[in-house]
């Protein structure tokens, strides 16, 4: 019997910056932690791809661009630091850290979740924000 899965829309909001994808998770019963582990997991699991993918642009013995890729080179760096100094796990403990923390706000379908050990029950295509805060000068 093949595992069902399901899609839900993540919305990423930082001022006016937005960026919507899909994440597939394996049910629509979750902790806001889960939630978190799987978005991250899919983010670094997608920049891993993109480097992969980039880093074939670029010189390996120098680490330098191709011609015609100079467009690229400072994309290809930056994946290739995250992708020496980092995995997922420490990435995931990163981000519930800074939800713990009120750097950011989690809105699924409609409703702010407050507790990283909150469950959550989720619809297929459900749309959930990750809501970057961004402090005010002098507050």
């Amino acid at each position: 019997m093949l595992d069902q899965k399901y899609n839900i829309q993540i919305v990423e909001q930082a001022g006016e910056k937005k960026q919507i994808f899909q994440l597939v998770v394996p049910r629509l019963r979750l902790t806001v932690r889960e939630l978190i582990r799987l978005k991250v997991h899919q983010e670094f699991t997608t920049v891993m791809f993109e480097y992969e993918k980039l880093s074939k642009l670029a010189d390996p013995a120098t680490n330098t661009p191709i011609t015609g890729a100079n467009h690229q080179f400072i994309w290809i760096s930056w994946m290739h630091k995250i992708a020496s100094t980092s995995n997922w796990e420490e990435e995931v403990e990163k981000a519930c850290a800074a939800f713990t923390a009120g750097s950011y706000v989690i809105i699924a379908q409609g409703h702010q979740l407050e507790n990283i050990d909150d469950e959550i029950i989720l619809e297929q295509d459900a749309e959930i924000k990750f809501i970057r805060l961004i402090p005010l000068v002098g507050g």
